[in-house]
This record gives C-alpha cells, structure tokens and sequence, in this order.
C-alpha cells in the first residue's frame, strides 16, 4: 500500500488536496504538495493576505500556514491575483466542494478558467456612460444639480461593478457619481470604480462596526456629494431600462415615498424601524419610508436633520449606535424621510407608495435575513451580465 501511495507521486497528493475535507486539516504531505504548486503560480502574499483579513492579522498564526490550514477551504483568496470567492461562485457547478484554489492549480488555470472577475483582470475595460444615454442627457437641459452616492464596503465590490455599469447603460439626469468606503475597503473598492470614468472614490473615517457607519456616512452625504440634490444606491442596486432621475423628481424637488406601518402590520409585515426612528424624532412616526431605491433628498435637508439632531439630542451621529436598544437597529434613511416628511413639502413631495404603486425601474437583488449574505450565484452572475453589458463607444 505504501509503496503504491509513493509511486503515484505528485499528482496523487495535489489530488488529495483537491478533495473536500471533513473539517479545515492538511496532512504534510498534502501541504507541501499544495505549497509547491501555489508557489510556482505565484499566487500567495502575505502580506496582501494580513491586510485583507484582519482576523488573521489578530493572531499568531502565520499568514501561509493559516492558509493551507483554514483559508483555502474557507474560499479565502491567497492574493490579488485570484478570487478564491468569485471563482467559487462563477465555476460552482464544475468545482463542487473542492477548495478552489487547488482546483484553479490544478485544473482551472490548464484550462483557461479565470482567477479573476473581469474588472480586475490585466486589460480590462474602461466604462463610460452608454452612448445612449449621453444622447438623452443632453435632450433634457435642466439648471438643478444631481449627485449619486453609493456607499458600500469590501464583500459588495463584484455586485458595485454591476451596479455601476446598469448607470452607465440606462441611468441619465446626474453630474457625479461618489462611491464612499472606509480605508479598510479600499483595495477591493478602488479597482471597481476604477473601471468607470464617470465614478470617484472617496474614503470615510473608519468605523468599528462599519453595518452603522454606512448609515452615519448616508446621514452625512452631503459632505461627500457637492450637488442639489443626492441620490442613494446601494450596491446591490441595478437599473435594468433606461432611466432618467426625473422620474423621481416633482420639478426640482424630490419625490418621498411612504407607506404606513398600520398597512404593514395587517398584512403581518415585521418592520423594526418605527420604534427607533419614533424615539429619535421624540415623536411618533406613523409611516416607513423605505419604499424603494434610489431615496433622493436635497441638500438642505441633510444639513437642517444634522444641526436638529445635535441640538436635540446633544450629541452627534457617531453616539448613535450606544442609544440603540437592538444592536444595529437603526435605519438612516427611515429618520431623513420622518424629519423630511414632518416639514410637509419643504424638502421633498410626499407620495403615498400604497395609492401610487410606483415602478421605481430597479431591483434590489440581496433582500435576505442575513445581510451578511453577499454572495452571487452562477444564475444570478448570468442575469447581472446580461442586464448591465453595453458598448460604451
């Protein structure tokens, strides 16, 4: 038997590898093999390793030896020249359980597969806004100035792709685009936006738990933004036919849609905004206005919800999380639609979603339990290619 094991050499052991594993162990045997091949692709860093996962970073583990350990069946990347998550999900139906940077060595790359999503292989395309769409901007002259924020983190950089390149094809009506991350989200976000010439990358202050720090950035976007008026995309946002933002405008002043609570709680919808929000707005706050993306308000209305706040409550956004009796149950856009909605329409026009039934022309795709949930599948990464490709000219 042993001398059977022995005869079979290399590629026995690098197939050993390859086999899904009860729980995260290597033998020697099957790390030094799995080493030899990572080494000759040169796909291990570790130093990229540490950066990118802090968790690791914590520890006294070496970064190589956590990989060939833990990492690689955890769907961890060795580098920043391959997506073990990416091509997990893009080739799922040919990897199964297999750990996928053995398979990409020993399988994947003599067949061509990529280690990469396309926005960061060497060579890749440059996106500018459709030329269709540029041609209806210029059919609609206005005076009034709109700014697109999408805030997001590391775990949303493929969805942020597609979700810049649908308003690069179909969205019209905006003068910038911001994407907003915190520095620790930079080396997955930049080579996103990177790859559109009508976006820019701005970072924000660092936020410990960064699920509350989006919502204190969208709180704060006019800090960021420079136009009238600000719209809000979230990365798993995608415009799927030709869109221009004046179809949530009333003239120059945006639409608020809002359905109320009493409508929800009948059809035994959970909704856990309106006790915080009420409680923020010492009032309480009979409707939800989370209806619907792109959430439009002026720039107004940021600045005049920030000094109200402060002045309120005596202290700012970043205290928000320690007055919270759920943890992370707070919601930015429920307490700009309620301090919005309380001035009637001296920032937005309120629309009754419930009569309107309005078609907002884009899909929300991660509506899960577990936001934590960023993946895409194989079915998914078809329909978002198909939506959102275009030839910029």
């Amino acid at each position: 038997m042993t001398s059977e094991r022995r005869s079979a050499g290399p590629l026995a052991d690098l197939l050993d590898v390859l086999r899904p594993k009860r729980t995260p162990r290597a033998t020697k045997r099957e790390m030094r093999a799995f080493l030899s091949a990572l080494t000759a692709a040169g796909l291990f860093d570790g130093a990229w390793y540490l950066r990118r996962y802090g968790d690791v970073a914590g520890t006294d583990l070496d970064p190589l030896a956590h990989f060939l350990h833990f990492g690689r069946f955890e769907k961890r990347s060795p580098g920043p020249d391959f997506d073990a998550a990416w091509y997990a999900a893009h080739y799922g139906d040919a990897i199964g359980g297999i750990d996928p940077t053995a398979h990409y060595l020993m399988v994947g790359k003599p067949q061509g597969l990529h280690p990469l999503p396309r926005h960061l292989r060497p060579g890749r395309r440059v996106y500018a806004r459709s030329p269709q769409a540029l041609a209806a901007e210029r059919e609609r002259p206005r005076t009034q100035t709109r700014g697109i924020l999408i805030r997001t983190y590391h775990a949303d950089a493929f969805r942020l792709y597609f979700a810049l390149r649908s308003i690069g094809k179909h969205c019209t009506g905006f003068d910038s685009l911001v994407v907003v991350c915190q520095p620790s989200s930079e080396w997955a976000i930049a080579p996103v936006v990177a790859c559109f010439d009508f976006a820019r990358l701005v970072l924000c202050e660092p936020y410990a738990n960064d699920y509350i720090g989006q919502q204190i950035t969208k709180l704060m976007s006019h800090t960021f933004v420079a136009e009238d008026v600000i719209f809000h995309v979230d990365s798993d946002c995608i415009f799927f036919e030709p869109t221009d933002l004046s179809r949530y405008m009333d003239g120059d002043v945006p639409l608020l849609f809002h359905r109320s609570y009493d409508s929800l709680y009948r059809r035994f919808v959970a909704i856990p905004w309106q006790e915080v929000t009420s409680r923020f707005m010492l009032r309480q706050v009979d409707h939800e206005f989370m209806c619907g993306f792109p959430f439009a308000y002026p720039r107004a209305l940021y600045e005049d919800l920030h000094a109200w706040f402060v002045a309120t409550h005596g202290f700012d956004y970043g205290a928000i999380e320690g007055h919270l009796l759920q943890k992370d149950a707070f919601s930015e856009f429920n307490l700009l639609g309620a301090f919005s909605f309380q001035a009637g329409r001296r920032y937005n026009t309120p629309v009754s979603f419930e009569e309107t039934g309005f078609d907002f022309r884009m899909h929300q795709y991660c509506r899960v339990s577990d936001r934590n949930d960023r993946s895409i599948s194989p079915q998914e990464l078809a329909e978002l290619e198909s939506l959102t490709e275009y030839d910029p000219g």
